[in-house]
């Protein structure tokens, strides 16, 4: 939200493509199926390399928080567009086309996710929205996130 703010009132493109990552690559993955959020694992380089759930829900400041957030998102629709360029590259420290993040995925999740593509010797996918799994496959679910 606060970037989303931020290009309003700048018109600076960054923080639209950074609201946009964080939608796509972050608010859309913590989601579950039933509405609420979940706390799972913070990848950074150096440390965690592995998106994967803390705990199946949070009833607290996560669920709440996401459902202002996806409200923002539905209001501020044109802000939160991928731009894609239809191939996977090793971007800075971390492979994506355009703004959409690619891991290597495993503990289920492989059935779900959208494509699958070969590089540089790594089988990747785009991060699996963790709304459209099943429970027990979220609970098994990681996604490596290569640096």
């Amino acid at each position: 939200m606060l970037a989303g703010e931020l290009y309003k009132l700048t018109a600076n493109e960054h923080y639209r493509t950074l609201a946009a990552r964080i939608y796509h690559n972050g608010l859309a993955t913590a989601q579950r199926d039933n509405g609420g959020a979940g706390t799972d694992s913070g990848v950074v380089e150096g440390g965690t390399d592995t998106l994967c759930m803390g705990m199946y829900e949070a009833f607290f400041c996560c669920t709440m928080r996401l459902a202002e957030g996806l409200w923002y998102i539905n209001a501020n629709r044109e802000l939160f567009s991928a731009h894609t360029e239809g191939k996977v590259t090793k971007q800075g420290r971390v492979y994506a086309d355009g703004d959409i993040l690619y891991a290597e995925v495993s503990g289920g999740a492989e059935a779900y996710t959208e494509k699958q593509v070969t590089v540089d010797g790594h089988i990747l996918s785009p991060l699996v929205k963790f709304y459209r799994l099943p429970k027990e496959i979220i609970e098994t679910a990681q996604q490596k996130l290569l640096f």
